[in-house]
């Protein structure tokens, strides 16, 4: 039996830590990195991100790739994504079936059926390993952090306007109570909300339409699906059939798990 590997909410912990860091490094506005006086091919960060760009840049000593994604203070959906691509890649060449990086935490992976306890955790350690090897472990919460809150606010915050927003909270929602209150988990009506508003807190949509447009974008809907039919097949349970681990998973499915995580899902 195939079985997937979900690391979702250990993976978002950490980032909300990050997103939650110290504001004393945050900037007005983002601005063009200069060149410091002296130093060659070495960038002086400026902008809300500062100084977590700064600390991953000074960690890039093994990782030429990333230290040139860096340099611009700009992390682009291309440049994440060839990271992501090399990851998966080399977690598939350590045994796993299929493996699918979520640009905000986590990953996915399939184990070869009938895989052994100890083959599984073979697995599982080569991914740990992938992920720091190719550099990915060092790019991806800055990715993810400067692309949902480019203007460094607070995190919170910005999370309980959304989630009120979405409709799953009452007007006065306040960002302690989303501290309080916040689960990663299930693919509840609730947990799409929070998924939709993790990917992109100042969104405008509901949830219905974000799930929705994602699903056409990556091809698994045609393109004349809506809102409207999202609902009524959420309602209708269509969903919850792609979630299980199946011996076989197919394309639609796989882009389906995608926009679930996130609904800005690009690929």
């Amino acid at each position: 039996m195939l079985l997937m590997k979900q690391r979702h909410r250990i993976a978002f912990v950490v980032l909300l830590a990050g997103v939650l860091g110290v504001s004393a490094c945050t900037a007005d506005t983002p601005s063009t990195p200069q060149i410091s006086p002296g130093a060659v091919n070495t960038p002086t960060f400026t902008g809300p991100w500062a100084y977590e760009y700064k600390s991953a840049f000074n960690q890039t000593a093994n990782f030429p790739n990333i230290k040139e994604i860096l340099f611009d203070e700009e992390i682009t959906t291309d440049e994440i994504l060839s990271v992501a691509a090399e990851t998966e890649a080399c977690m598939v060449a350590g045994g796993a079936r299929y493996a699918e990086m979520s640009l905000y935490g986590g990953f996915g992976i399939g184990y070869p059926p009938g895989s052994s306890e100890r083959e599984m955790s073979a697995i599982d350690t080569n991914a740990t390993w992938c992920e720091g090897t190719t550099g990915w472990s060092l790019i991806q919460p800055l990715y993810t952090n400067s692309r949902s809150n480019p203007g460094r606010e607070d995190w919170s915050t910005l999370m309980a306007g959304c989630v009120v927003r979405m409709g799953i909270r009452p007007e006065g929602y306040t960002g302690e109570e989303y501290r309080r209150d916040y689960v990663d988990g299930g693919f509840t009506l609730e947990s799409l909300a929070w998924s939709a508003c993790k990917s992109d807190p100042h969104t405008m949509l509901s949830v219905f339409e974000v799930d929705a447009q994602c699903l056409v974008r990556v091809g698994a809907r045609e393109p004349s699906y809506t809102a409207t039919d999202f609902e009524r097949e959420f309602y209708a349970q269509v969903f919850p059939e792609f979630f299980p681990p199946q011996p076989v998973i197919t394309e639609s499915e796989r882009l389906t798990r995608a926009c679930f995580d996130d609904p800005f899902y690009a690929r």
